[in-house]
């Protein structure tokens, strides 16, 4: 019961401020980060895991039996370069895919609404200049304008050269998947919740936690230094002026 309260009250106090859509600063925090990698427009990467329920009600066995025989519940995540999370849903059948998730998601939602990603910003591909900003997904999702993805079958060497980059930036995603339960081993082991709204809680916990420690890490990663190098390099600054826009504690969310 105890871990319970504790769980409802990290949800319920810290959920406003660490999983929600990032204000328009580390939007172009991140479009900047991801045009140095050489993916401009793009704002992160998605992709879908699974948790194991240990503690499914037999009623909801089948719902939630996935592919592998065994009973889960679908997380639906998004995150940038650092993993931390910007969109996490959780609560759909282990039996539904990535594709299945995606009808549901409030992610699909929001694009479609107009609620977000937001179009005040605009970046340039091949001489264009462009308003939609996307997500790097593999190639099961549809072809949105809002999804980018690998070319399946690359026969000209620019769709190759395009394939590159799309793959670094979406093992972004996929370390997150590994990070996530090897940070907060309640992910790494069934879930022991009696009901769908517990689990979500609890995979709610572990996301806020971790974008929490990302926090205060995330001025200290190499990436922000080698980043803030090449800047000095370029712009003739001073490389610790030019890596302070990428440390940001909880202290620059409005």
């Amino acid at each position: 019961m105890a871990t319970k309260k504790l769980i409802e009250f990290i949800v319920e106090e810290w959920e406003p401020v660490y999983l929600r859509h990032p204000n328009d600063e580390r939007v172009k925090r991140m479009l900047e980060r991801n045009a140095a990698r050489s993916m401009p427009g793009c704002i992160g990467s998605l992709d879908c895991s699974h948790w194991e329920w240990a503690a499914c009600p037999k009623g909801l066995a089948g719902q939630y039996q996935n592919r592998k025989k065994w009973r889960s519940i679908v997380m639906e995540m998004v995150c940038d370069e650092d993993l931390y999370i910007w969109h996490f849903f959780i609560g759909a059948p282990g039996s539904l895919n990535d594709l299945n998730m995606l009808r549901i998601s409030p992610l699909y939602f929001d694009v479609v609404e107009g609620v977000w990603p937001p179009k005040s910003f605009s970046f340039c591909v091949n001489g264009r200049s462009r308003r939609s900003l996307f997500y790097l997904t593999d190639g099961v999702y549809p072809k949105y304008p809002f999804f980018v993805s690998l070319y399946p079958k690359p026969i000209t060497p620019a769709e190759n050269i395009f394939n590159r980059p799309q793959e670094a930036l979406r093992k972004d995603v996929k370390r997150l998947c590994g990070a996530l339960p090897a940070r907060f081993h309640i992910l790494l082991h069934p879930g022991r919740f009696g009901s769908v709204e517990q689990m979500m809680l609890a995979g709610k916990m572990a996301a806020i936690l971790h974008n929490m420690v990302v926090e205060q890490r995330r001025g200290r990663y190499v990436s922000h230094a080698r980043m803030a190098a090449a800047a000095a390099e370029r712009y003739g600054e001073p490389a610790a002026a030019a890596g302070d826009g990428h440390a940001g504690g909880a202290g620059d969310v409005d």
